[in-house]
C-alpha cells in the first residue's frame, strides 16, 4: 500500500534549503524509521526539475498536455497495510521526527495500490544512472459533476491504460483505496496532513523514462492521443508533474532484522488501531 504526497516548499525556504530539508533531513528521518522499526518497506523521492535547477522538458513536446506551474516534491512510502501506517502516525518516533519536521506544503495526497510494478522494476534494472530517470505523474480524479458515471470512468480508464501500455511506455496505474471521508479523517487526525487533500476517487498514473530526451520523444509522438483519451473520462484541465527519481530506501535493503521487527511492530500498531487506543 502506498502513501504518495505531492508538495510545494514552504515560503520561508529557498530552493537550496528546501532540497536539503527534503533530500537529507527528511530522508534520514524516514530511513531511520524504515531501518529501526521495519514498517516502511520502501521510500522514493522526486524533485521537480526546476527545483533542481535542471533543464525542464520542452513545453512544445508536451502539447496539448501541460506541465503544472508550481510544485516541488514527490514522496512515496510503501507500507505493509493501511492500519500500520495509521498506527505509526500516533507513535513517539513519528511525532519527534517527521511529524515535527515541516518543510513542505502538501497539495495532493494519495492512498493507493499499484496495479502492476514489473515495468518500474525493469527500468531501474536497465537504466545506467538513476539520476537520469524522469518520472511523470498524472493525477486522475473522477469528477463529481456526474458527466461520467463511476462505471464509465472505470471502463474508460481501463481503455486508456491499454492504449498507454500499447505504446511500450514504462507505465503504472495507482488506484485510490476505497476509504470513506470519516475514515480518512481518523487516519490523518494526529498528523500535519489535511485529509481533504486525499484523492479518494481515482488515483494517478506514473510514466518513467531513461532520460529527458526519451520523455520528450514519447510526448511528441503520443501527447495528442493521450489528451484525446483523457478527455473521455477526466477533467480536461489535467496537468503533468515531472520529477527526477531517487530511491532512498528500497525493499531489497530490508534484511531479516527489518522483516522480523516490522512484523512485530506492525502487528502491535494494527491492534492499536483496531482497539482505538
Amino acid at each position: 500500500m502506498h502513501l504518495t504526497i505531492l508538495s510545494r516548499k514552504i515560503p520561508t525556504l529557498n530552493e537550496a534549503q528546501f532540497r536539503h530539508e527534503f533530500r537529507v533531513v527528511h530522508a534520514e528521518q524516514t530511513i531511520s524509521i524504515a531501518q529501526n522499526l521495519g514498517i516502511i518497506h520502501q521510500y522514493e523521492q522526486g524533485l521537480a526539475l526546476q527545483t533542481l535547477n535542471k533543464p525542464i522538458l520542452d513545453r512544445s513536446a508536451l502539447l496539448p498536455l501541460e506541465e503544472a506551474s508550481k510544485y516541488d516534491a514527490f514522496a512515496r512510502l510503501t507500507w505493509p497495510r493501511l492500519e500500520v501506517m495509521q498506527g505509526s502516525f500516533t507513535t513517539e518516533d513519528y511525532r519527534r521526527t517527521a511529524g515535527e519536521h515541516v518543510f513542505a506544503e502538501p497539495f495532493q495526497i494519495f492512498l493507493t495500490e499499484p496495479l502492476s510494478t514489473e515495468a518500474t522494476r525493469q527500468i531501474t534494472k536497465d537504466s545506467p544512472s538513476e539520476e537520469d530517470i524522469i518520472r511523470v505523474i498524472i493525477p486522475i480524479q473522477h469528477s463529481a459533476n456526474g458527466a461520467v458515471s463511476e462505471t464509465e470512468f472505470e471502463e474508460r480508464w481501463n481503455q486508456h491504460a491499454s492504449f498507454i501500455s500499447s505504446t511500450g511506455a514504462v507505465y503504472t496505474r495507482h488506484r485510490s483505496l476505497d476509504i470513506s471521508p470519516d475514515h480518512l479523517a481518523r487516519i490523518f487526525d494526529q498528523t500535519q496532513f489535511d485529509h481533504r487533500l486525499v484523492v479518494a476517487r481515482g488515483g494517478y498514473e506514473e510514466l518513467l523514462f531513461h532520460s529527458r530526451a526519451a520523455a520528450e520523444t514519447f510526448f511528441k509522438k503520443h501527447a495528442r492521443e493521450m489528451r484525446d483519451s483523457y478527455e473521455r473520462f477526466v477533467d480536461p484541465a489535467l496537468e503533468l508533474f515531472i520529477y527526477d527519481r531517487v530511491m532512498q530506501f528500497a525493499a531489497e535493503q530490508r534484511g531479516w532484522w527489518q522483516s522480523g521487527v516490522g512484523l512485530a511492530v506492525g502487528t502491535a500498531l494494527r491492534v492499536k488501531v483496531f482497539m482505538g487506543v
